[in-house]
Order: structure tokens, then C-alpha cells, then sequence
């Protein structure tokens, strides 16, 4: 299985848009000793109502001093999916499953090369 851009699952979702913003703060920051992955996936996990505020904070920081302006693109994409009521309070297990499923998928897609990506003719 590969990137699925039209799932609307919010787990998945979500497990895209932490893959963007740990790609961001690497773009930013370079190798850290903990990313945002490692700081904040359980929490991310268990209450993503109150933790992804926080770290599209943190991106718009990343992003301005990484200025790999795609990734916002990526991003947008992304938050289309959200209602203006925001990001779910919490996520049953299947959702967090999926989630984790959404960030492996949306990581490789960001680390594959760009023809391997076009002439298999997904994102």
C-alpha cells in the first residue's frame, strides 16, 4: 500500500500531517535529538484536540527558517480534509492505527525520490 491522498480518516489524517511536521522541523533543524514525533506522539495519539495546535505553531517557526514553502502546500492539502470544529478529541484504537499507518505512508512519500513518484503516478 502507498499514500492514499484521498482518505479522509481522521487518524490518518493526522498521521500525515505529523509526518509534514516532523519533515518541517528536520527542513528547520536538521538531525535533533528528540523530533516532534518522539516529543509528542503519544500525546498526539491519545488527544489530538490539544496537541496539534501546539505543533502547527511550532511549524510556521520551522517553516520560515526551513523556507521549503512545499511542504506548507502538502499541509494545506491536508487540512482541507478538517471541518472548521476542528481536530477530534480523541482517537479509539482503530483511529490510532490508522494514524500510525498515515504517518509511515505520508514519511516514505516525503523520502521517495521525485521519479520514482511520478512514473508511478501517485502523489
Amino acid at each position: 500500500m502507498a499514500l492514499n491522498v484521498n482518505e479522509t480518516n481522521q487518524g490518518y489524517l493526522l498521521g500525515r500531517l505529523m509526518a509534514i511536521l516532523e519533515k518541517a522541523q528536520k527542513d528547520a533543524l536538521g538531525d535533533v535529538n528528540a523530533s516532534v514525533l518522539d516529543k509528542y506522539l503519544n500525546s498526539a495519539l491519545a488527544a489530538p484536540e490539544t496537541v496539534f495546535p501546539t505543533l502547527l505553531k511550532l511549524f510556521e517557526k520551522h517553516l520560515a527558517k526551513s523556507e521549503k514553502f512545499y511542504i506548507k502546500v502538502i499541509l494545506g492539502e491536508i487540512m482541507e480534509y478538517f471541518s472548521s470544529e476542528g481536530f477530534p478529541q480523541t482517537l479509539d484504537f482503530r483511529d490510532q492505527g490508522r494514524f500510525l499507518i498515515g504517518y509511515y505512508h505520508q514519511n516514505q512519500q516525503l523520502y521517495t525520490k521525485k521519479e520514482t513518484v511520478e512514473k508511478e503516478g501517485t502523489y
